[in-house]
């Protein structure tokens, strides 16, 4: 029982950029489970006031599918920067504590509000929760990662860049998006104006440079780590 306290403890001051009490690597599995499970909370806040969505959305099952995909990406593009202490468990556990702050989604403001204001609202919050969970990957890379200055930035920012071209390229991302905020069907052009315009024009913009960073950051990890040391 003490331990299920430390570890729900150290999801709160991980989410608030502090450093965990409990012994993680010897609890991982317990850290795990209650990762997927607030994830899984995450993903039926969601659209719990949306009957109308996909069953795969309004169970939460969605988003621990998503979870391990995401880790996985995460994991091989951050890989070739040769950080610390850099394993498939642990990133998958940065995923899931991160979704913490996601329950803003559950909020349900279309309730109280009209459609519109509503819509902004949910733009805001995802808005609010993505640059809260970049915060906090930036600080996992920092803290666990062991990585700084420009191999930092390049593993913070080419993940997400990457995901938002691709999205945009095969027309995915307003809809992905919107599931992600809780966005219904009417309120979804309110999004897709907000994204379209601002976020997927600057990944565009972004790319080509982060993919040259990317590859100098690589070869400068590996004549590091290849250097003797005097």
């Amino acid at each position: 029982m003490e331990n299920f306290k430390v570890a729900a403890m150290d999801f709160v001051r991980f989410a608030r950029f502090q450093r965990v009490q409990g012994d993680v690597g010897k609890h991982m599995l317990l850290y795990l489970l209650m990762g997927l499970a607030i994830t899984l909370l995450v993903g039926i806040g969601r659209r719990w006031d949306h009957p109308e969505s996909y069953w795969l959305l309004r169970t939460g099952l969605g988003s621990l599918i998503y979870v391990f995909g995401m880790s996985a990406f995460i994991y091989a593009v951050v890989a070739p920067l040769r950080p610390k202490n850099w394993r498939y468990l642990s990133v998958l556990l940065m995923v899931t504590m991160t979704a913490l702050p996601a329950l803003l989604y559950a909020i349900p403001v279309e309730r109280f509000m009209p459609a519109v204001l509503a819509a902004e609202l949910n733009v805001l919050a995802l808005i609010v929760v993505a640059t809260w969970r970049m915060a906090l990957y930036r600080h996992f890379l920092e803290r666990v990662g062991g990585l700084s200055g420009l191999a930092l930035w390049v593993a913070l920012l080419l993940p997400a860049t990457l995901i938002v071209c691709l999205l945009s390229l095969i027309g995915l991302m307003e809809r992905i998006a919107s599931s992600m905020g809780g966005v219904d069907e009417i309120q979804r052009a309110v999004v897709g104006e907000y994204l379209m315009l601002i976020v997927g024009g600057a990944a565009w913009i972004a790319i080509v440079p982060l993919l040259g960073l990317y590859g100098f950051a690589i070869f400068r990890a590996w004549r590091t780590k290849n250097t003797p040391q005097r």
